[in-house]
């Protein structure tokens, strides 16, 4: 019988990080389609729909960190959060990627944020792989 958390595959770890990506960058970014650029746009319609999609969002924000903090715990959210930011910064200061202006800036944040997230998302299944140690609210 499989509980779920003995494999951990490539899809699933894809899932898990293309949804901490998609719900950073639809709230917000720089190429004006985003909730934030909607939601701002006086000119449109469909107050209603903006609500709901916004609480859809909102919804996915608490998921994620919901997720992220019980499987991280803070000790461990703050480590990651650390280890992706230099991470983050080793990469620009090498010139990998070219930060011009605050676009970039906001972007690079966003791609560090969304990564804490994904590797919140993934880590209950990494640590019950590396220890066989199960989350209490998986018993």
């Amino acid at each position: 019988m499989d509980d779920g958390h003995r494999y951990l595959d490539l899809p699933g770890l894809s899932v898990r990080w293309l949804y901490a990506v998609f719900v950073t960058f639809a709230t917000f970014n720089y190429s004006g389609y985003s909730y934030y650029h909607w939601l701002t746009d006086v000119e449109a319609e469909a107050w209603l729909l903006k609500f709901a999609v916004g609480a859809m969002l909102a919804f996915g924000f608490y998921n994620i960190t919901d997720i992220a903090f019980r499987s991280l715990q803070p000790t461990g959210t703050i480590l990651i959060g650390a280890i992706c930011g230099f991470l983050s910064w080793y990469i620009i200061d090498e010139g990998w990627i070219v930060v011009r202006d605050a676009a970039d800036l906001t972007t690079a944040i966003q791609f560090t944020v969304a990564a804490v997230f994904g590797f919140g998302l993934s880590y209950s299944h990494i640590h019950y792989r590396i220890g066989g140690v199960k989350q209490v609210e998986d018993i």
